[in-house]
């Protein structure tokens, strides 16, 4: 328990836990109390359950289950075991948050029923079923008597599952399966498990049936025998039932995998008498070795008869398949042409319609045109009205010219007044410069002069 407890802070906390170790006061009494008790236990509770603690021994191969009579007990806490679990697990009985495995099994409600009103059916249900004898199911069922279930426990593993096959899924043949759906390592609330036990499987075919997620046929032993997975979008018109069909796919599905699996552990056999084959020989045991070959050689003989059989099975699995594909573009094709149909059969498209609609285009489009030149035929007549007599149209673009001409020339007499203006400015900097230079020459020869007069006076 130390993974689950471990999770809980108040559970290193001395005076925190004598306090959750003691009996439930009245809920009348202390509200609050018996509030923050209860919804600490029924985390711890259902914590554990996640992890598979409380299914009772370590031998059970079962995970989903709770054994309400070890939780107490797998909460020990320094030899110390909770008062109060059993206030805990009559709540949980009564909210639905712990449901009898019996009961369920036997009631046909899925979880989401499971509310007070559920309850009471269930147990009508259940009373009823004892009291006029119904009694395969519950013959069936009396062996898991006294067990639990948290139900968003098995909830969430029958979820996995069932993503898995649908994810997988190409073909409707994919989704009819058997109890090999049960054979994959599932990986729920931290935990990696394969699920072994009859219980947990029941639980979980039992949450997908009820679910509408599966339709089930079960064997007279009332064992899953042919499990067909549905599409929970898809609105059917009838109620989803094993068909016929259905077994026959299951069949060829199963003995495929069987095949295979034969196929497999004979390779590995050759491989095997091969290797004893060699191993004799170097030895020097020929009679040996040959009775190796011989017995290589009728692994061989039923090797290839397997490859054969499973080679023809999967054949008409494909064609099973192929069948399907063409069964749905016909009907695809089936729907088309009734709805193309329906749409020519549209007065809309008689022929009459159609070219009383088209003559009708044609006499908008006439009149349109008619519009259109109209409108031409005004605006040249009204320019008209405005030009100016003795004017001719060649004098005045000519006149333009010349203004563009007048225009381009103070344009460019412009721009070489400006550059004469930059040349002039880059003489009078360079004069400037000269002339600096010159003085700097004459004071540095004043300076020497200078001291030269004073070394001759010296």
């Amino acid at each position: 328990m130390d993974k689950v407890t471990d999770t809980l802070p108040e559970w290193s906390n001395d005076q925190r836990m004598s306090a959750l170790f003691s009996r439930f006061p009245e809920r009348d009494v202390n509200a609050k109390v018996y509030e923050s008790r209860l919804r600490f236990w029924v985390s711890a509770i259902t914590a554990a359950a996640q992890k598979g603690l409380l299914a009772g021994d370590s031998d059970s191969a079962n995970f989903l289950v709770v054994d309400a009579s070890l939780i107490a007990e797998r909460f020990q806490r320094k030899n110390l075991t909770p008062l109060g679990i059993g206030t805990v697990v009559a709540e949980m009985r009564n909210s639905g948050a712990l449901v009898s495995v019996e009961r369920y099994l036997n009631g046909g409600s899925s979880f989401s029923d499971w509310s007070v009103t559920g309850l009471l059916k269930a147990s009508l249900s259940y009373g009823l079923s004892l009291a006029y004898g119904f009694a395969f199911e519950n013959t069936a069922n009396a062996k898991f008597k006294g067990y639990d279930l948290v139900p968003a426990v098995v909830q969430e593993f029958a979820s996995q599952i069932y993503e898995n096959v649908k994810k997988d899924a190409i073909h409707s043949t994919d989704c009819i399966r058997d109890e090999s759906i049960f054979d994959v390592e599932l990986a729920c609330f931290g935990t990696r498990i394969i699920l072994r036990g009859e219980l947990d499987r029941l639980l979980v075919i039992k949450y997908l049936e009820n679910s509408k997620k599966v339709v089930v046929l079960y064997d007279d032993q009332r064992k899953p025998k042919v499990i067909k997975f549905l599409n929970v979008s898809s609105e059917a018109t009838t109620k989803p039932a094993i068909t016929e069909a259905d077994i026959g796919i299951a069949r060829i599905t199963k003995t495929i995998s069987s095949i295979s699996s034969q196929i497999t552990q004979l390779d590995g056999k050759i491989d095997q008498l091969k290797l004893h084959a060699s191993e004799a020989l170097g030895k020097k045991q020929r009679t040996r070795a040959l009775a190796y070959l011989k017995q290589k050689a009728a692994v061989t003989g039923v090797l290839e008869k397997r490859v054969s059989s499973l080679h023809t099975l999967e054949t008409i699995l494909s064609g099973i398949q192929q069948a399907e594909s063409e069964i749905g573009v016909l009907e695809a094709f089936k729907t088309g042409t009734k709805t193309l149909s329906t749409l020519l059969s549209s007065p809309a498209l008689a022929v009459d319609s159609v070219n009383d609609v088209m003559d009708n285009l044609q006499d908008t489009l006439a009149q349109q045109r008619e519009i259109d030149d109209a409108i031409l035929d005004n605006n040249s007549r009204i320019a008209s009205d405005f030009h100016i007599s003795g004017v001719e149209e060649e004098d005045l673009e000519r006149e333009l010219e010349g203004l563009l001409a007048a225009e381009g020339a103070k344009e460019k007499e412009k721009k070489i007044d400006e550059l004469a203006g930059m040349l002039g400015e880059l003489v009078v900097v360079s004069s400037d410069v000269a002339v600096e230079e010159e003085k700097q020459k004459a004071t540095k020869q004043s300076d020497i002069d200078f001291k030269s007069r004073e070394m001759e006076l010296a």
